[in-house]
C-alpha cells in the first residue's frame, strides 16, 4: 500500500519539483526504483514522468533485469515505447550465459522471444555484434563464438527476427569462429523460408568460404540440400564452377569419388555437364566417369547428356 501510495503521490505532484526527491526511493517491500516500481504496476503516466525528469532508466533491479526488459517480457509494450521514446539503451550489455557479456537482443533471442526481439531491432539496437567475455575476463564459449543476431536467428529458425534484422541493414556476410556466415547456418540447420529471404539479399556474398573450405553451395551439396543448392544457382549460375587447386569442380570431384548420392544431386539442379577440368587434358565429367568405371554414373550421365542435346521445341 505504502508502494502504491507513493507512485500516486508522483503522478499528482508531477508539475511540481516534489518528483526530484523520490529518484532514489526503493520500495519496502520488493527494493524497486519509483520507475521500476511504475514499469511493474503498469502505471505509464508516472513512468513518462518520471523519464523526463531524469529517472535512472538502465538501473537493473534484484533479478538484473532493467525497466525496459521488465516492461518487454511483460508484455507492456506501450511502457517499453515510453522508455525508447526517452531515449533509454536499447542495446544494455549485461552477464549473459557462462558470465559472458550479452544484449538485450542477444537475449531475447536466446528466450526465443521474437516479439521482444523485433521491437528492439525496430527500435535501434546493436544488430550487429556478438557477445563478449565478462566483466572479469571470463571467456565461455558462447564468449568466443562470434555469432551475431543473425547468426543466432538463422541457427534457430527464427524467421521474424531474421526479417527484422535484413530490413534495418544488419551485416550479413559476418563470419562467425568456424567462419560461417548466417547463411551458411541456415543450410546447415535446414532453414528453407530463411535461405530464402537471405538468398533475397543483393548484397549476400556466395563466395565466402568457412574453416572447412566451404562454400555456402558446397555446404548445402554436403547437406543434401537440393532446394538450397537450386536456389543458390538461381541466383549465382556459376556457383557449382568453383574450382579447387587442381581445376575440378564439384561434379568432377563426385565423380571421381564414385559418389553417386552427390553426382544425382548436382545432376537435379541442372550442373553443367560438360564442364572440363581446368588441366590441360581438359576431361569431363563424362571422361572421368569412363575412367572410374562407376556404371550407375555413367547412365546417368549419359542421360543427362543425351537431354541436353534434344532440340527446343
Amino acid at each position: 500500500m505504502q508502494s502504491n501510495l507513493l507512485i500516486l503521490l508522483i503522478y499528482e505532484f508531477r508539475k511540481k519539483n516534489l518528483i526530484e526527491s523520490v529518484f532514489s526511493f526503493r520500495s519496502t517491500d520488493d527494493n524497486l526504483t519509483a520507475l521500476q516500481l511504475a514499469v511493474k504496476r503498469h502505471l505509464p503516466l508516472v513512468v513518462e514522468n518520471l523519464c523526463k525528469r531524469g529517472a535512472n532508466m538502465s538501473m537493473l533491479d534484484s533479478n538484473g533485469n532493467s525497466p525496459l526488459w521488465t516492461a518487454l517480457d511483460t508484455g507492456q509494450e506501450d511502457i517499453a515505447s515510453i522508455l525508447v521514446a526517452n531515449k533509454c539503451d536499447t542495446t544494455q550489455w549485461s552477464t549473459g550465459p557462462e558470465n559472458c557479456q550479452q544484449t538485450l537482443l542477444h537475449r531475447a533471442i536466446d528466450e526465443n522471444n521474437d516479439a521482444v526481439a523485433v521491437f528492439l531491432i525496430k527500435s535501434g539496437c546493436d544488430i550487429n555484434s556478438p557477445r563478449r567475455p565478462g566483466i572479469n575476463g571470463e571467456t565461455p564459449e558462447e564468449a568466443l563464438d562470434q555469432l551475431t543476431p543473425l547468426h543466432l536467428a538463422c541457427s534457430w529458425g527464427q524467421e521474424k527476427v531474421v526479417i527484422a534484422l535484413v530490413e534495418n541493414k544488419c551485416k550479413i556476410n559476418n563470419q562467425d569462429v568456424d567462419g560461417n556466415t548466417p547463411l551458411h547456418l541456415a543450410i546447415q540447420n535446414q532453414h528453407p523460408s530463411i535461405i530464402e529471404i537471405l538468398l533475397r539479399q543483393k548484397d549476400i556474398d556466395l563466395k565466402i568460404k568457412n574453416n572447412a573450405g566451404q562454400s555456402p553451395f558446397a555446404t548445402a551439396l554436403m547437406r543434401k540440400n537440393n532446394n538450397a543448392t537450386s536456389l543458390i544457382l538461381r541466383k549465382e549460375p556459376n556457383a557449382a564452377e568453383q574450382f579447387d587447386n587442381k581445376g575440378r569442380n564439384f561434379l568432377h570431384l563426385a565423380v571421381l569419388n564414385s559418389d553417386i548420392e552427390t553426382v544425382l544431386s548436382l545432376l537435379s539442379v541442372n550442373v553443367n555437364v560438360n564442364s572440363r577440368v581446368q588441366d590441360s587434358l581438359g576431361k569431363t565429367a563424362i571422361h572421368l566417369a569412363t575412367e572410374t568405371g562407376s556404371e550407375m554414373i555413367i547412365r546417368n550421365l549419359v542421360r543427362i547428356l543425351y537431354l541436353v542435346s534434344l532440340p527446343i521445341c
